[in-house]
């Protein structure tokens, strides 16, 4: 009977762990899907020649970015 527990328990943090690893990749996908939007948004925002609006959006872009 311990020994169909243990097994069972066992199967079931193995479950759990599977379950953990498919979170965390999905996490770094959205993270890195986020990262592009910044990026994409920098580059939008930074062209050269900038006026004062423009260097004023494009340092906080960056500092977002940095962050």
């Amino acid at each position: 009977v311990k020994a169909v527990q243990n097994y069972k328990r066992q199967e079931g943090l193995a479950l759990a762990g599977t379950a953990q690893c498919s979170f965390n990749v999905l996490e770094a996908f959205v993270s890195a899907v986020g990262m592009g939007d910044d990026i994409n948004a920098i580059i939008r925002t930074c062209p050269s020649p900038r006026d004062g609006e423009s260097e004023l959006a494009c340092q906080v872009n960056g500092g977002i970015l940095g962050a």
